[in-house]
């Protein structure tokens, strides 16, 4: 609302005859078109123009969409230029904006500001060729100050939005009707310095009437660099950011906690000198409230297994290398407390940014109606380059197992060791068909020693040469048997 408010006020305004900044009125006729509002009157209660090029307008008012009215106490632009078809000015900023919301609520802003903005001309004509996408649009700050609003089913405040030195481009493809070969590639990627939400509190009701509460102490991104195409490989979208943090969420359902997160952190580094980079995550503080979770059936389980809330972290390290094509997940967990710990690494080799970018344009052509095996066909020489070196999963008890071979025997009228012990015995009978004696044997050893003395279960792939995935995928059609020798896969448990 506010910034096609502003727009639109400023355009015409300065369609008026009292007028006196050409560039002014130039740079926001051509926003109103951006805009697309018509049929605005704007009053307002007194101008000032300080130069040929920056003026204030106070006590505005926009009435628009059938007599709503939005208000502004100020408008002010400084240094409004046209040079060689690129439009700038020093800044543009709005103070104390009031409106209404589609369904009559109430929304207000303290303040909006835009400061070193450098905007091309006639960005928003129709049939602009190739290289007039390319252009960019550029600003040294955007801060949106003090939000609040009011509707019939929701009310939330923003203290403030920040996004700093940000180059967008016009040109976006992100399905495959949006691209354009004769056009070439799109535009370089989005970027900014700074993104940050802080201060969001809300209340507010769910189609069953309940009121909720809502919250979020800040959202942060740093060094952005986001992928204007469909294109964009693997190792594109590794650099979306250098940081991110994500802090204080809370949610809860008729003053009773339903949802928490402490903490979200997150960060990408820049290649090191062979080229591979690193990307870092952690949650803290996760919680969950299980007795708010509004299913009966669920809240019997929940009670019979003796669980009344979820609490836990996860974290994780991830490496890629476009050049070699290696891509690695290590010391990798989610742990969720008197439940489980799960930890997952895996390596595999030969997934390069050529091979990503090739698998991505096959997937863009299986969306745009060509034939699966018409594309992929052509391709699995490329893909069997893509080869397997290790893959494990850990499961580490925490009480779950005994909780569920307890809840599972009361239904079945035996008990949970019991169940156990019988355990591997069906277990073994339902691979029976596979034919893999050896497989058979190790998984249900393993099985079996895990629920009866509840430590870990491990299952792990480590074949004494990097295997082709290809390779794998056709054995498990042709002769499935040849799959554990050829992964090295082990079952175990400790």
């Amino acid at each position: 609302m506010y910034i096609r408010t502003a727009t639109l006020t400023a355009s015409l305004l300065l369609g008026s005859t009292q007028l006196y900044a050409a560039e002014g009125k130039q740079l926001l006729d051509q926003l109103v078109a951006l805009a697309g509002v018509e049929g605005t009157k704007i009053t307002w209660g007194t101008i000032t123009e300080q130069d040929t090029s920056s003026f204030t307008l106070m006590d505005v008012n926009v009435e628009y969409d059938a007599g709503k009215v939005t208000t502004i106490k100020t408008i002010s632009v400084r240094n409004l230029q046209d040079v060689n078809g690129r439009l700038t000015y020093d800044t543009i900023s709005m103070v104390d904006i009031q409106g209404k919301t589609k369904n009559e609520g109430n929304v207000a802003i303290a303040a909006v500001g835009s400061s070193d903005g450098d905007w091309p001309s006639g960005i928003w004509e129709d049939g602009l060729t190739a290289e007039e996408k390319r252009q960019r649009i550029r600003f040294g700050n955007f801060s949106v100050n003090g939000i609040a609003l009011t509707d019939d089913k929701v009310r939330f405040t923003l203290d403030s939005i920040v996004m700093t030195n940000a180059d967008m481009p016009l040109d976006y493809r992100y399905v495959p009707e949006q691209m354009d070969e004769a056009a070439g590639e799109a535009a370089a990627p989005l970027t900014f310095d700074q993104f940050t939400i802080a201060g969001l509190s809300g209340t507010g009701q769910v189609d069953s009437g309940q009121n909720v509460k809502f919250g979020m102490d800040s959202l942060s991104l740093a060094k952005v660099n986001f992928p204007s195409t469909i294109n964009a490989t693997v190792f594109d979208w590794m650099k979306i950011y250098s940081a991110m943090s994500i802090n204080g969420i809370q949610a809860s359902l008729e003053d009773q906690e339903v949802f928490r997160l402490d903490n979200i952190v997150g960060t990408i580094s820049p290649p090191d000198a062979e080229g591979t980079i690193e990307s870092k995550s952690d949650m803290t503080g996760l919680y969950i409230n299980l007795k708010a979770i509004p299913d009966p059936s669920a809240q019997v389980v929940f009670s019979e297994m003796g669980y009344d809330k979820v609490e836990g972290s996860m974290t994780g390290v991830g490496t890629y290398n476009p050049t070699t094509g290696r891509a690695a997940v290590y010391d990798t967990s989610i742990k969720l407390q008197e439940m489980f710990n799960l930890y997952i690494d895996y390596a595999i080799s030969g997934y390069t940014a050529e091979v990503a970018q090739k698998f991505a344009q096959a997937q863009m052509e299986i969306a745009s109606g060509k034939n699966q095996m018409e594309v992929f066909g052509p391709m699995l020489a490329e893909l069997s380059g893509v080869k397997l070196e290790s893959f494990g999963i850990e499961l580490e008890d925490r009480s779950l197992t005994g909780k569920i071979l307890d809840f599972q025997a009361k239904q079945m009228g035996t008990t949970g060791d019991q169940l156990a012990a019988g355990a591997p015995m069906m277990i073994g009978m339902g691979m029976g068909g596979l034919n893999m004696p050896g497989l058979t044997e190790m998984v249900t050893s393993a099985i079996g020693k895990f629920l009866t003395e509840k430590g870990s279960l491990s299952v792990r792939a480590e074949p004494a040469e990097p295997v082709s995935i290809v390779n794998v995928v056709m054995a498990s059609q042709s002769d499935p048997t040849q799959i554990p020798n050829m992964i090295n896969l082990q079952v175990t448990a400790r």
